[in-house]
């Protein structure tokens, strides 16, 4: 008991055989059978978690992925998610650095310059500071190629995955059409049980293959 076993099965005609494993057979052993409104409450409760993870905000208020609108003026007004969001602190930061080092360069060397004009190259002060100057230009040239670089290679990425993703909600579309004209129905026109079966077992791999 509780150890593999072997037995011979002879077919008299071509079989297609299947295997489990034995933790599933256990699990599905031991298991106890659900009745059908507990099947029905189940089902529901994973249809809940599918629709959430896929964003549909109309029924359950997707959480996961947000929903996003192609306007420039609803664009502008986001915040929760956006780079503004993530980046603000340390922007910030960098902003109250750079203002506290003006200060203090003002207030040591007593420049003859006033606030905002361009400083005078013969300072001794400035002069220390023309090489950090160049190292900053040549930073920001470069940071700016990567940034837009980068950037134009992920907007075409979205581009291309957004393009295949509608393609593949319309052919989605196509098969739950051509199994609601063609599912299988009674006297009545009314789907028959069988008919039923088919398209909530397609409706719930469709939902599936949405979200991976």
């Amino acid at each position: 008991y509780g150890s593999g076993r072997a037995a011979t099965v002879t077919a008299k005609t071509d079989v297609c055989a299947y295997r489990l494993d034995r933790a599933s057979f256990k699990y599905f052993l031991r298991s106890q059978p659900m009745n059908e409104e507990d099947m029905k409450a189940e089902l529901k409760r994973v249809d809940k978690v599918i629709d959430k993870v896929s964003g549909v905000t109309t029924r359950y208020g997707g959480k996961i992925m947000r929903q996003f609108k192609p306007m420039r003026r609803w664009l502008w007004f986001r915040w929760h998610g956006t780079i503004l969001e993530h980046a603000w602190k340390a922007s910030l930061l960098n902003m109250v650095v750079s203002v506290g080092f003006a200060a203090c360069i003002r207030h040591f060397i007593k420049p003859s310059w006033s606030i905002g004009m361009i400083p005078d190259k013969e300072n001794l002060v400035i002069k220390r500071l023309l090489g950090l100057n160049k190292l900053w230009n040549y930073q920001l040239s470069l940071t700016t190629f990567i940034l837009t670089f980068f950037l134009s290679q992920a907007y075409g990425l979205w581009r291309e995955m957004y393009t295949i993703g509608r393609k593949i909600q319309g052919r989605l579309n196509d098969i739950g059409l051509l199994l609601a004209s063609t599912v299988e129905r009674n006297s009545k026109g009314k789907y028959t049980p069988d008919g039923e079966t088919i398209l909530d077992d397609v409706a719930a791999y469709s939902r599936l293959f949405h979200v991976f």
